[in-house]
């Protein structure tokens, strides 16, 4: 592996945790609407047994969406919190990865040009010029 795919893992984790917090902020917005939307019409309006049953199942439904959205965003918060405080260091990981990549880059098409005769003298009339 690679040495700046570790750098590069740990960057896009911190940028698809501020994704998936405001994902997690929004569902849980809707949800909580939602759910209020069913209340009052529990509230509000006249339904058969039936409608309640599906309504009460429709709040349980919701509730489990919106307890899922709320653990995701106040697991991420204290991501985007550190993300926010330490902007300076993920400037510099992103100019680190960017060197090592050039570095990687460089090293992996390396060839050599000999500079004496002694590989055309030991391997006989073969130029090494001719295997690249």
């Amino acid at each position: 592996m690679k040495y700046s795919k570790y750098i590069d893992d740990f960057l896009t984790f911190l940028r698809d945790s501020r994704q998936d917090y405001n994902i997690a902020v929004a569902e849980e917005e809707n949800t909580n609407n939602e759910i209020l939307d069913i209340e009052h019409s529990l509230e509000l309006d006249i339904h058969t047994y039936h409608e309640y049953a599906k309504l009460s199942k429709a709040i349980k439904a919701v509730k489990v969406r919106r307890r899922k959205a709320k653990d995701t965003r106040l697991a991420l918060q204290h991501v985007v919190d550190w993300t926010e405080v330490n902007q300076p260091a993920i400037k510099s990981l992103e100019r680190l990865l960017g060197v090592l990549r050039k570095e990687e880059e460089r090293t992996e098409n390396r060839y050599y040009n000999p500079r004496t005769e002694i590989l055309r003298e030991i391997l006989g009339e073969k130029s090494t010029e001719s295997e690249e």
